[in-house]
């Protein structure tokens, strides 16, 4: 079973916040990963935003609002700075607040190319074998690619914790039919590399793995089937962490 992090938290995530006043602070998401793609103009100035994943609509607009405000330095080229495009991935902590009032703070934000399950053939398969073995474990798989999104390398990131092979070799197996989603500046795709976490893990197991693990050499801390960028062409102009919803 490969778990699906982000359709869990939303779904959490919208239940809690539908009902705060009766839900104990036990039952709160730890927090929550929201994606977009964003067009840049060449002074860094947000001029198109789309949610480029499930946003549960109680924070689909808020979220908007506020990536709106925010200022980026975006690409260039031969040293100017040009219209760009790119993926923004938003992570928010909930907590309470006075009078149990639901609390939405911004963690990080990060700018980057981006990856998604290109179909049923994007999905790893559990080996047999590791199933006979109950291997468990989080594979982060390093892809290196074009300015077209096509996959020019992949394997296994080398500064990660090591997992069995079988599992390692499934999910760079999978992670070959993903679909890769460039950077653009000036509407020329940018190459890069991404880390993309996918994790093992069985229903049955008393000890399972941690799917939310911070990666050595990497800002922020993988998550299941979240595509990390490593060498993005945007960067916010200042930090947003600790901002409130």
């Amino acid at each position: 079973m490969v778990i699906a992090t982000l359709r869990m938290a939303g779904l959490a995530a919208a239940l809690v916040l539908a009902v705060p006043a009766i839900a104990a602070e036990s039952e709160l998401p730890s927090g929550l990963s929201t994606k977009w793609h964003v067009s840049l103009d060449a002074a860094g100035h947000v001029v198109d935003l789309a949610a480029a994943s499930n946003i549960v609509p109680v924070l689909m607009e808020p979220l908007r609002q506020q990536i709106r405000q925010w200022e980026f330095v975006p690409g260039k080229r031969d040293g100017v700075p040009m219209a760009t495009e790119t993926t923004l991935v938003v992570d928010v902590a909930f907590a309470y607040g006075a009078g149990d009032e639901m609390q939405v703070n911004i963690v990080r934000a990060a700018t980057g190319g981006n990856a998604e399950f290109g179909g049923p053939s994007g999905v790893p398969e559990y080996p047999q074998l590791s199933l006979l073995r109950r291997e468990q474990g989080l594979a982060a798989v390093k892809v290196r690619y074009d300015g077209e999104g096509k996959i020019l390398d992949i394997g296994l990131y080398e500064a990660a914790p090591k997992v069995p092979r079988a599992l390692g070799d499934a999910a760079i197996a999978a992670v070959k039919h993903w679909r890769v989603m460039p950077e653009k500046i000036g509407d020329v795709g940018v190459p890069g590399e991404l880390i993309v976490p996918v994790c093992f893990t069985l229903d049955f197991a008393r000890n399972k793995p941690d799917c939310h693990m911070q990666l050595p050499g990497l800002e922020r801390p993988t998550q299941a089937n979240q595509a990390l960028a490593l060498n993005s062409v945007t960067s916010l102009a200042t930090s947003v962490a600790g901002e409130v919803l």
